[in-house]
C-alpha cells in the first residue's frame, strides 16, 4: 500500500494518512489538541527549537547542547546567549548581566520572549 520511503522525512516524501492517523492516535491518548510525529530524535530537537523561538527572542543555551539542538537554535534567528555546561552559577550570572542591561535599556523582561535551553541527559557528555 505505501511502498519503500514511507517511515522517511515528511518534508521529503510528504503526509501519508499513517501518519496522521498515528499522530490522531497519540493525541487521543495524551488528551491534547495534537501531536506531531517526527522520523527521528534529531529532527525533533532541531524542529521544535526553531518552531518555538524567533528573530529577537532571547535563547539562554548550555555550551554542551548537541547538534541538533545547536542547528535548531541557529534556525531560529533568535539572540543567544551561552553559559557554562552544567554551571548553574554561571547561568545565573548571564541571567543576571540580562536583568543588568534590561535595566539600563529600561526593558520589561516580558518585553522578549525568553528560553533557556538545555538537556535532560546531554548526548555528547552523557552529563
Amino acid at each position: 500500500r505505501y511502498g519503500c520511503g514511507s517511515c522517511g522525512p515528511r518534508g521529503f516524501y510528504g503526509t501519508i494518512d499513517a501518519h496522521l492517523d498515528l499522530e490522531d492516535a497519540i493525541s487521543d491518548h495524551m488528551r491534547t489538541e495534537g501531536a506531531i510525529m517526527y522520523s527521528d530524535g534529531a529532527s525533533a530537537a532541531t524542529s521544535t527549537v526553531a518552531a518555538f523561538a524567533k528573530r529577537g527572542d532571547l535563547l539562554i543555551v548550555d555550551e554542551a547542547i548537541y547538534e541538533a539542538l545547536s542547528t535548531g537554535v541557529t534556525l531560529s534567528r533568535a539572540n543567544v546567549v551561552y553559559f557554562r555546561h552544567n554551571d548553574v552559577e554561571d547561568l545565573r550570572r548571564v541571567l543576571e548581566r540580562i536583568r543588568q542591561t534590561d535595566v539600563r535599556l529600561k526593558r520589561k523582561s516580558a518585553d522578549q520572549r525568553r528560553f533557556i535551553v538545555v538537556e535532560g541527559l546531554y548526548k555528547n557528555r552523557g552529563t
